[in-house]
Parts: C-alpha cells; structure tokens; sequence
C-alpha cells in the first residue's frame, strides 16, 4: 500500500539512495520557428544514446543540497511501500523559489522529483505531484514550475501529461553541457490541485 509521507532535510541522505538516472535515447531538439519567431521543439532519436545520473554533477545529489539551498524550509516528501521507497520529491516554496529558478511571483518550484525504476509509469510521480501542488497551495503559491532538460524527454512529457505548459526554452542555459537546453514547465494550482 503506497503512503506519502513528508521528512525533513535530514532524510535527503537516505532521499539520494532513490537514484535519479535515466537513458537518453531521445532528445527534444531545440529549433527556429519556422515563421521565426521563438522555438520550437522536434522529438528525435539520441544521436549517441548515453545514461545520465544528475547526481554525479558537482554538487547536485541531496547530501549537497543543505550546503546550497535552504532546504530546512522545503516540502520533502516520499513514496513509500512497506518500508521501500518508490520515490522523492523535493519542493521549494514560493518565498525561495527565486533561490533556485527564475520564476513569476507566487510560484512554488519542484527541485526534484524521482521514482525507483521499477516503479515508474505506476502513478506515484503524479501522486507526489499532487501532494507538492497542495503543500504549496498552503504556502501562497498560484503556480508551480519545474525546470527539466531536453535530453529528458520522460520528464518533459510526464509535465505535460500532468497540466503543465512550456513557458520558458533557454539554448544555451548550461555552459558545460552545451548539447542540453533548459526548459520550464509551469501550471496553475488552482486548477490541478484536484486531478
């Protein structure tokens, strides 16, 4: 029986054993609109398929985060069965959403969200995406945002699936990994908290 429960920052020891890697078979490649005006994103194949795990990147893993972030104030939650975790979500109030992306007011942001490979396409990231859409609720949030990567083509579509819009496309957002875009994803609260 799957429960939600929220921790506390002190847990995101245990929250980076639930692995965040996945394989880049296709990507989201960012183009000029045909009429010029703005991008556009086209799904292809990877040219060279690779795996990625975002927390080997410097100081990315959650036993980073504290030595970053003000994590003591953000929403952790996990997904648990018995005693196995099925997944993590990490969320950042609107008050410190600026810490961590460019957002509108108002907006609370999800800095991570991660299910165990062999429970994905199960519900549980949804399930935890609501649980973030209604702790935000309670802490003045209009909005919610995430911030995904072309190359993370599961991501991308799991947001949209789940309400949100692509409100942002940054070319060129990661100097050292110039293959990958950044893309921000938004919906309205208000309107979600109940799917």
């Amino acid at each position: 029986m799957l429960e939600l429960r929220q921790v506390d920052h002190s847990a995101l020891y245990l929250y980076g054993q639930l692995k965040s890697a996945f394989d880049v078979k296709r990507v989201l490649r960012v183009a000029q609109a045909p009429d010029g005006q703005g991008l556009v994103l086209h799904d292809e194949a990877a040219a060279d398929p690779y795996s990625k795990d975002y927390d080997t990147l410097d100081g990315q893993a959650p036993r980073d985060w504290p030595t970053r972030f003000p994590v003591e104030r953000w929403g952790i939650f996990i997904a648990v069965d018995d005693k196995t975790w099925l997944g993590a979500m990490a969320i950042v109030s609107p008050a410190d959403a600026l810490t961590v992306l460019t957002v509108p007011p108002a907006t609370a942001v999800v800095w991570d969200l991660r299910v165990a490979t062999n429970a994905r396409r199960k519900n549980i990231g949804s399930t935890l995406l609501r649980t973030a859409m209604t702790w935000a609720k309670e802490r003045g949030a209009k909005r919610l945002a995430a911030e995904t990567q072309n190359v993370n083509v599961a991501a991308c579509q799991f947001y949209r699936h789940n309400g949100f819009e692509l409100i942002s496309i940054e070319r060129f957002a990661y100097p050292t990994l110039p293959q990958e875009s950044r893309l921000v994803w938004c919906c309205d609260i208000g309107s979600n908290v109940a799917r």
